[in-house]
């Protein structure tokens, strides 16, 4: 009888002991998964920060290149306007000369019609 009850005891302890095993190997088994599963999602997240910096290094290169022209259009536009500017000065400097000698010959003009008058008077 007790060599039967050691036997039994013997039987549960192995039976207990197969059973841990195949818990931990469970366990083991799920601790892997989850570590896979996880790896998997930063694998995944560093993707999308890998595309999201390509976007945003595209819209950087993008608005770079719009400035460029930008800026190539404003000097064109500049340079246009400082042309204009100086057409304008050199016509408005005409135009002061124009009426400068306008208005010296209208003097002189005057100044004939004047003597023209006071020879006529004193006839």
């Amino acid at each position: 009888a007790a060599a039967a009850g050691r036997s039994e005891v013997v039987r549960r302890l192995r039976s207990s002991r197969d059973a841990y095993a195949m818990q931990v190997e469970q366990m083991s088994g799920m601790w892997h998964q989850a570590l896979e599963d996880q790896m998997r999602r930063e694998i995944q997240a560093t993707k999308g920060e890998f595309f999201s910096c390509q976007a945003r290094q595209q819209e950087l290169l993008e608005a770079a290149r719009r400035q460029e022209g930008l800026a190539n259009e404003l000097l064109v536009e500049q340079r246009r306007a400082q042309e204009e500017r100086l057409k304008l000065y050199e016509l408005d400097r005409d135009v002061q000369e124009r009426q400068a000698a306008l208005r010296r010959s209208l003097a002189a003009d005057r100044q004939a019609l004047d003597a023209r008058l006071c020879a006529t008077a004193e006839r």
